[in-house]
C-alpha cells in the first residue's frame, strides 16, 4: 500500500476526531487560569469590604520597658493568625489580612503608626497595652493625606496618563514613594562624596570628618 495514502487516511481520521472532540481538553487547559481569575475576583470583593483604621502610638518620653516587651507584643499579634477554611476561601474570598507597622518623621518628630483592619482594632490595642500600659493609642487619619495637594498635582502632571486610574489615596502614596526613592538615592550619593555621611549629618555635627 502506498504510504502517502496511509498518511492521508490517518490525517483525515485525526481531523475528524479533532472536529468532534476538540472541546474535550478545554476544561483541563482552562482549569488553572479560570481558578486564578475566580480567586482574584472573590479576593478583590472581600478586600473591598475591609474597613481600615490608622492608630498612632504615642509613647511617654521615658519608656522603662525592656526590648523583650516589644517582642511579646509582636508575638501577641500572631494570635490573629486565622487561615480561611474551604468555604471562606472559595465562596467568601477570605484570606489572611495584612497589617502595617510604620514609622514616619513629621515636623521633625518621630511618629509610630499601625494600619489595621477595623475589626481587629481591639485585639491590637490589647496586645499593646498588655506590655506598654502607658502608651496612648489614638485613631488618626492617614498621615499620607498631609502631603500637600500641589505636590500630588505635580506628580499627576509628571506621570500623565499613568495616573488616570489612580484613586486619591493611591496618588498620595505615589508622591511619598517617589519622594522616598529620591531622598534615598540622594543619601547614597552624598555618602559616596562625604565619606559615608549625608549633608544633614555633616551639618548637624558642624564639622567635616
Amino acid at each position: 500500500m502506498d504510504y502517502k495514502v496511509i498518511i492521508i487516511q490517518i490525517s483525515n481520521l485525526a481531523w475528524e476526531i479533532l472536529k468532534t472532540w476538540w472541546w474535550l481538553p478545554l476544561p483541563v487547559i482552562l482549569f488553572f487560569p479560570l481558578r486564578f481569575f475566580y480567586l482574584w475576583y472573590v479576593n478583590n470583593k472581600y478586600w473591598g469590604r475591609i474597613q481600615w483604621v490608622n492608630l498612632e502610638l504615642r509613647t511617654p518620653k521615658d519608656v522603662e520597658r525592656p526590648l523583650k516587651a516589644m517582642d511579646q507584643v509582636m508575638t501577641n499579634f500572631w494570635t490573629l493568625y486565622d487561615p480561611a477554611d474551604f468555604k471562606e476561601k472559595w465562596v467568601e474570598g477570605k484570606f489572611l489580612l495584612p497589617f502595617f507597622l510604620e514609622i514616619a518623621g513629621i515636623d521633625g518628630n518621630v511618629h509610630f503608626f499601625l494600619r489595621i483592619p477595623k475589626s481587629m482594632k481591639t485585639v491590637f490595642e490589647s496586645a499593646i497595652y498588655s506590655q506598654y500600659p502607658d502608651v496612648e493609642v489614638t485613631e488618626v487619619e492617614d498621615y499620607i493625606k498631609r502631603v500637600p495637594q500641589n505636590e500630588a498635582k505635580k506628580t499627576q502632571e509628571i506621570l500623565e496618563d499613568t495616573t488616570v486610574e489612580l484613586q486619591e489615596g493611591d496618588l498620595h502614596d505615589a508622591v511619598v514613594e517617589i519622594r522616598f526613592l529620591a531622598l534615598s538615592w540622594l543619601d547614597d550619593f552624598e555618602k559616596e562624596l562625604f565619606k559615608g555621611k549625608t549633608i544633614d549629618e555633616l551639618l548637624n555635627r558642624g564639622q567635616y570628618d
